[in-house]
């Protein structure tokens, strides 16, 4: 089991997941707190709000701190542990610029880029079929020139979630 809180990550001792050893635990070297821990494989990635690492812990002895910790971004994070998800020896996480995925390996993917002016702000994602009666003015939708308003939706990431259905595979981003 691994712990995180400030800019430490924990690890329990084998088989009791509610004591760490003074000595078991690293202190990564994040500009903010860290933000979320996912186990990929063998390894640990760590995320703050702007950068990732990914740590190996090490397999020899009782202390799992004595691995490697390679910063694998410095402009990649994640916005909170609820942004997280493991889906069939993948994570996949977002952040302030989109949706990542990493399979363990110090290489970060976006998948998001098709949907990108969501993150990034400069033009929102709208949809038309929740608008048919919203106005203005009038009060009702003008049908004869089938101008309808938009919903426009933007990035909130306070009330953010992510789930993987592996019946479907597919990535759900609330």
């Amino acid at each position: 089991m691994v712990y995180a809180a400030g800019l430490s990550i924990y690890f329990s001792d084998p088989f009791r997941p509610n004591s760490v050893m003074a000595s078991n635990s690293v202190r990564i070297p994040a500009q903010t707190k860290i933000t979320g821990v996912q186990a990929i494989q063998d390894k640990v990635l760590v995320f703050g709000e702007d950068e990732t690492f990914l740590y190996v812990p090490s397999v020899a002895g009782a202390l799992a701190s004595q691995g490697r910790l390679v910063r694998i971004s410095d402009s990649i994070g994640c916005l909170g542990s609820n942004t997280i998800v493991g889906a069939e020896e993948i994570v996949f996480w977002v952040g302030r610029h989109g949706i990542y995925s990493n399979s363990g390996t110090p290489k970060i993917e976006e998948v998001s880029k098709n949907i990108g002016n969501f993150f990034n702000g400069t033009t929102p994602v709208t949809n038309p079929l929740t608008s048919f009666f919203e106005t203005t003015n009038s009060g009702h939708a003008d049908v004869v020139t089938l101008d309808q308003p938009r919903t426009t939706m933007r990035l909130d990431s306070s009330r953010l979630s992510v789930a993987y259905s592996a019946k479907d595979q597919m990535l759900l981003v609330s």
